[in-house]
């Protein structure tokens, strides 16, 4: 069964749908939705991941958050077909599962952002937030366990083809790859590095040129491919 949420709004709101078999907690998280300072507009929700696909396919949303446990399609199922035919539609994994293996298939499956249900309000909010205004929302645990299994790959590969890239990299752009890897906006490196936005405009498209990556998750493989960045500390 399908509910909507839409509550009166001043400019662009956001649509979301909130997928999940617990008619409680869909509509548990929904009240806590629509009090919070988030740009919500329409909050639609699905029981499971079929009827997910079939409203993604006839509204027009800006997020998806998904759980994974559900009849019909489970999460990364219903992520995968969404993801195959509106690829720039954001979805956030909201679930108890939580395990490394897991988190890695969610990631791989095409979630933008994850979260646990044991973690508060704040955290989710901060979740989707950040895919508002970034597009993707990742802490610092899955991005450094994303950091090793690409590591843990390409070990594997260099031992069978014992090739490795190089590309000669200024300092500035080396800190600009890492900022990036913080999921720094250009704003914000701007203002760490006290330079023009501008500027990192301009040192993005050469980092984009020398590793041939054609947009920042390229950047961001070939950083990681060839050691480039750091762990990120634990918030």
């Amino acid at each position: 069964m399908q509910i909507v949420f839409t509550f009166v709004t001043m400019g662009q709101k956001k649509k979301i749908l909130l997928v999940d078999d617990h008619l409680i907690f869909r509509e548990g998280l929904k009240n806590m939705l629509i009090s919070s300072s988030l740009d919500i507009g329409e909050i639609l929700d699905a029981s499971n991941g079929k009827e997910a696909i079939q409203i993604a396919r006839s509204h027009d949303l800006d997020l998806v958050i998904m759980d994974y446990n559900m009849p019909e399609l489970n999460g990364i199922q219903a992520t995968e077909l969404i993801k195959s035919e509106i690829p720039n539609l954001p979805v956030l994994f909201l679930t108890f599962m939580n395990s490394d293996k897991f988190i890695l298939s969610a990631v791989k499956s095409g979630a933008d952002g994850f979260v646990t249900k044991t973690e508060g309000f704040d955290e989710i909010e901060k979740a989707i937030e950040g895919i508002f205004q970034h597009g993707k929302f990742y802490n610092s645990r899955i991005t450094n366990l994303f950091v090793e299994e690409m590591r843990a790959r390409n070990l594997e590969n260099d031992a069978k083809s014992n090739k490795k890239q190089e590309v000669e990299l200024t300092d500035q752009e080396l800190k600009i790859i890492q900022l990036l890897f913080e999921q720094k906006s250009n704003q914000e490196i701007a203002e760490l590095l006290n330079i023009s936005v501008r500027t990192i405009h301009n040192h993005r498209i050469n980092i984009s040129r020398k590793t041939k990556a054609k947009n920042v998750v390229g950047i961001m493989l070939y950083a990681i491919k060839n050691n480039l960045v750091k762990k990120i500390e634990s918030e």
